[in-house]
């Protein structure tokens, strides 16, 4: 598969002198597309700056971003999905979808058209009028995500997009995310803490971690369909303990 995007041994610090801060250091990786990709590590360890830094937001102080995307009319080479949904409670759940296409030189008839077609993959179409106040907190992040998917983005990046939901919901918004990845082909960066999670979606984990922060191991996953009883899913969550336990971090998780 073609690569899309590589970071190549990025540095991000802040402040000056004896102020400066080392956040990131030599931290290479390569996204192929169509792939999953899982980031996992502690709080603070720079992973959503790491995301940042992917799309432009954050310069680093050192290293390459390098992203072999095409720009197309219409389209948004990379999109956002967060932990908060961040919907505008102004705007109806139609409109919170449509935000992210305003500035792409669309008709209306052609955001109308992507609207309902981001609704109908995360089956809330028949919500598309509602306010986010009527919505509970899964049914806005598939809004967040069908945002996300109304602008045909090559790559999705993900910050902990279900770290606020309870167990139930976070694992049934874990399968449609994974029938969604199915039907797309997208190319997906997703980021957790929570390494049950990781291994569940991803075909392939990072592991980052130390102040500052750096990869400290990549992981394969079994082949899917990844089974939460499966022995190799429990030896694999060990295995990435281990690693974070040797760099002094330690993570909660389930299986």
């Amino acid at each position: 598969m073609a690569v899309i995007a590589e970071l190549s041994g990025i540095g991000l610090a802040f402040g000056r002198g004896a102020e400066r801060t080392q956040i990131l250091e030599g931290l290479d990786l390569s996204l192929d597309s169509g792939g999953f990709v899982a980031i996992v590590g502690p709080s603070g360890a720079g992973k959503s700056t790491l995301l940042r830094v992917l799309m432009h937001l954050v310069a680093p102080s050192a290293g390459k971003v390098c992203v072999e995307i095409p720009h197309e009319r219409g389209r948004r080479s990379m999109a956002l999905v967060f932990q908060d949904a961040k919907l505008l409670p102004w705007r109806r759940v139609a409109g919170n979808v449509a935000f992210g296409l305003e500035g792409l030189g669309l008709s209306h008839a052609e955001i109308d058209a992507r609207v309902k077609a981001a609704l109908d993959l995360v089956d809330l179409s028949a919500r598309s009028a509602r306010w986010p106040h009527q919505l509970s907190g899964g049914q806005r992040q598939r809004v967040g995500l069908a945002r996300a998917l109304a602008v045909e983005p090559h790559l999705l990046l993900m910050d902990e997009p279900f770290g606020a939901l309870d167990a139930i919901t976070r694992a049934t918004l874990q399968d449609e995310l994974l029938s969604l990845w199915r039907r797309t082909g997208k190319t997906i960066l997703f980021v957790t803490h929570d390494i049950d999670e990781a291994i569940y979606l991803a075909d392939r984990i990072i592991v980052i971690a130390g102040s500052p922060a750096r990869a400290q191991g990549a992981f394969a996953t079994p082949e899917r369909p990844h089974l939460r009883s499966d022995p190799r899913t429990w030896r694999l969550a060990a295995e990435i303990r281990a690693k974070l336990e040797e760099n002094g971090e330690l993570i909660d998780f389930e299986i």
